[in-house]
């Protein structure tokens, strides 16, 4: 694996080599570098495909990761070149994580677990906050 920046100066996560492009179940060490409109962590993959080794890019969705994680994850979904994955366990976190203030939080997925509507909760609210703020000036 080696680190780079894509061309717009987006950072990079990692790059692998595998015989064909990802496909659900495969699993990735990442760190996320953004956040989505819609507050998903973002990380980008370069993936050198077969023996002409092209290299493709690839953009994962990683719901309740932040900026700064470093994680491993496995893929649910790919639609094109954007992988919609799920958190194993975190690596290493740089932002401090506070816990859940609500009983009921948790994620959707699992039955019984919660009701996953408030997905910021186990950041502290500081970071909250400078984050929104840099969504915005974006």
């Amino acid at each position: 694996m080696r680190w780079r920046t894509l061309p717009g100066g987006t950072p990079l996560s990692t790059q692998y080599t595998l015989p064909r492009g990802p496909r659900r179940q495969d699993q990735f060490d990442v760190e996320i570098t953004a956040l989505s409109p819609k507050g998903l962590g973002i990380a980008n993959i370069a993936i050198i495909l077969g023996p002409q080794r092209e290299e493709r890019l690839y953009r994962c969705l990683v719901p309740r990761a932040i900026p700064g994680d470093r994680c491993q994850i496995v893929v649910q979904e790919r639609k094109r070149r954007t992988l919609t994955c799920r958190v194993l366990q975190f690596l290493s976190s740089d932002p401090p994580r506070s816990s859940h203030r609500c009983r009921h939080s948790g994620l959707r997925e699992n039955v019984e677990a919660g009701c996953g509507g408030c997905s910021w909760q186990d950041i502290h609210y500081t970071h909250q906050l400078a984050l929104k703020e840099k969504r915005i000036m974006e």
